[in-house]
């Protein structure tokens, strides 16, 4: 296997240097991009289920495709194809397959017709296994008399996402952010999520676990009702498929959600469902019938570096159609409004947004009065980066590594201390290089690397400055608790007045960075 991955390696990175040295890097970019736009059809796509909520299902179709096949997958398959002088090989609509020809792609358009209906095939059976396991799971569900009234809901959340317990009164998570920062947090009195914890009270609020968008059983006439609805869907793929209509082959589980959803009582559904940022393109049908009820649908954002590409890349946001998005500042509103096309879209600012966090990393960590906060991102392995297109890597392990050298040398005569806080973990797609780096880092004087689980909040309130690598998020929520913040650009290639700074100062050399914090202690 491994010989096999180095092979495959070994093409993607030839296909990368060439596309680099004749600067094509940005191909990538400009086929998803041509894709988003294109449809995959010229007739009208009439979702039955859905014709209630008076939208544009291509959109949606499109929307759903482009989350399940325009990822890294489809950069590596194109690379290795073009490393190996090969024809591209991978599932795609004939649309989608036109886009690439137009861009002098070899392609093998049999086999990607091929694959494309075993994909749709294979995601209808995965859809059929996730509807047989939801209903075996909810028979054994203990049914709880519990409404969901005055309840809001989240959306694939994760431990760090959640306070350790009731005790746990000063993390910086989305929880805490809920209750702390959202000013109608009043209304509500229980926190519904989707990960599987026991539940317990926090602040004043009941922290309740659920797999379901909401939280009690249908009762038995409501759930038979819902089995013939869907048994009728299946049986009716038959006539779908008949009339070229494959798309409801890949919606069997979207159905099925919206149509519990529809069946449920109001007393069981939450007042508000959040979504993060991570996982934007495509909203659940559900979420439509959801809007029709008054109920809020929030996309929040998490960070706030989203502008850094838009140059080169819409990135698809301009088919988004949430209903209501929560972001850091007005720059990120500005932005969201000149890209997003739909019109009904309203945008609130709630500054800052905590994420994740474990306090538990926190106990016996006495930072120096002292201090600088560095933070920049985590450096991906070369294999991953070449997979992702852009045609420059401002978080290369080289770059990063520097801009803390950087910063090393600037402050190594004065009594300052240099607290490293590393982004959320990555697991084994860190670089290497710069995983060495942070580990010698820990053993010099004056340098102190904290936990990547930590909120960044907790650091900062403690410093002097921050100093951040381009665009990430810490140094917007350093402004906000009004401590001193820049970006470090170590390769000069940035405008001082890119978007994406949200009005933070660039500076590029070590000079500039001496007399900047030269003025600062002043």
């Amino acid at each position: 296997m491994r010989i096999i991955k180095n092979y495959i390696n070994k093409k993607i990175y030839k296909a990368y240097r060439k596309l680099k040295k004749n600067n094509q890097l940005l191909i990538f970019i400009k086929i998803k991009d041509e894709i988003s736009d294109k449809s995959l059809t010229n007739r009208n796509i009439n979702l039955y289920f859905l014709k209630n909520y008076k939208l544009n299902n291509e959109i949606l179709v499109r929307q759903f495709l482009i989350r399940k096949l325009l990822g890294y997958t489809f950069n590596k398959i194109l690379l290795f194809s073009m490393g190996t002088n090969t024809k591209f090989i991978y599932p795609l609509h004939y649309n989608w397959i036109k886009v690439l020809k137009k861009n002098d792609i070899k392609i093998n358009v049999l086999m990607c017709l091929f694959l494309w209906y075993m994909f749709i095939l294979s995601l209808f059976l995965k859809d059929l296994l996730f509807i047989l396991k939801y209903i075996i799971k909810n028979i054994f569900i203990k049914k709880k008399n519990t409404e969901s009234t005055n309840s809001i809901y989240f959306i694939k959340l994760n431990k760090k996402n959640l306070p350790l317990n009731s005790e746990d009164l000063n993390s910086k998570n989305i929880i805490s952010w809920f209750i702390e920062k959202y000013k109608f947090s009043f209304k509500y009195k229980k926190i519904i999520h989707d990960f599987k914890i026991r539940d317990f009270n926090f602040k004043e609020k009941e922290i309740i676990y659920s797999h379901r968008i909401y939280k009690s059983k249908n009762n038995f006439k409501d759930s038979v009702s819902l089995y013939k609805h869907t048994i009728k869907y299946i049986l009716n793929l038959i006539i779908f498929l008949f009339k070229k209509e494959w798309f409801y082959l890949v919606f069997l589980k979207e159905f099925y959600l919206l149509k519990e959803f529809e069946f449920s009582k109001n007393n069981q559904k939450s007042k508000a469902y959040l979504f993060h940022s991570s996982d934007w393109i495509f909203r659940p049908f559900w979420t439509y019938a959801a809007e029709a009820e008054n109920i809020e649908i929030i996309l929040y954002f998490y960070s706030a570096n989203y502008e850094k590409n838009i140059k080169i890349t819409k990135s698809s946001w301009h088919l988004t159609n949430w209903p209501k998005l929560i972001v850091w500042d007005n720059y990120q509103k500005n932005f969201f409004e000149n890209i997003i096309t739909n019109q009904k879209t309203s945008i609130e600012i709630i500054n800052p947004i905590w994420f994740e966090d474990n306090t538990s990393k926190l106990y016996n960590l006495n930072l120096p009065k002292n201090s600088i906060a560095i933070f920049t991102e985590l450096p991906q392995k070369y294999s991953r980066y070449v997979t992702i297109g852009f045609p420059d890597n401002l978080y290369s392990a080289e770059k990063t590594i520097n801009m803390i050298e950087d910063i090393n040398d600037t402050f190594k005569n004065l009594n300052i201390f240099l607290i490293h806080k590393p982004k959320r973990n990555i697991g084994n797609l860190i670089n290497k290089r710069y995983l060495n780096f942070i580990k010698s880092l820990k053993k010099t004087d004056k340098n102190i690397v904290v936990s990547s689980e930590i909120n960044a909040a907790h650091i900062i309130k403690n410093c002097i400055c921050t100093i951040s690598q381009p665009f990430t998020s810490t140094a917007l929520m350093s402004k906000y608790y009004k401590i001193p913040s820049i970006y470090y650009d170590t390769t000069g290639t940035l405008n001082k007045n890119h978007i994406a700074a949200h009005g933070i100062k660039i500076i590029n050399t070590k000079d500039e960075l001496y007399n900047w914090f030269n003025k600062l202690i002043k």
